[in-house]
């Protein structure tokens, strides 16, 4: 039965979640993938593109196309390193951190709205669960 699988309720509360976040910062014209983007920069200024792929789990090619469509709409900067001038730090500019400081409340709605009816006790234990299986995957695929 489809219930008990972990790949396919894992996949079902990502779609749930995916189109919600979707849903409501299209209300502030945010494009999908963007609000990851931003409250990850919001958190950790000025970091590599690779940072974001590696924490906001984006491929290159995607996280290249969501950092240019975000820079054309000037919600980041990019400022090369003195260390190395092929890599740019990804800074939000004040117009992006308005934008990310719009999210926030709009991804907490999201967190809650799913989260609601769980005790404290319970979302503890989802949360360690949740780490380790990221954790096993992260073994695994460092091997």
């Amino acid at each position: 039965m489809l219930k008990d699988k972990l790949h396919f309720q894992i996949m079902r509360c990502f779609q749930n979640l995916n189109n919600d976040m979707i849903k409501q910062t299209s209300n502030i014209d945010l494009s999908p993938g963007w609000p990851k983007v931003l409250e990850y920069l919001y958190e950790r200024d000025g970091v590599l593109a690779k940072e974001i792929c590696d924490n906001c789990y984006f491929d290159k090619s995607t996280v290249s196309s969501i950092l240019n469509a975000m820079e054309k709409e000037k919600l980041i900067t990019r400022q090369k390193l003195s260390t190395d001038k092929r890599c740019s730090a990804i800074y939000l500019t004040d117009y992006g951190r308005e934008k990310a400081e719009q999210l926030l409340p709009i991804a907490k709605s999201i967190d809650d709205f799913a989260l609601s009816g769980v005790t404290e006790e319970e979302r503890e234990q989802v949360f360690e669960a949740l780490q380790k299986i990221i954790d096993n995957y992260k073994r695994r695929n460092n091997e």
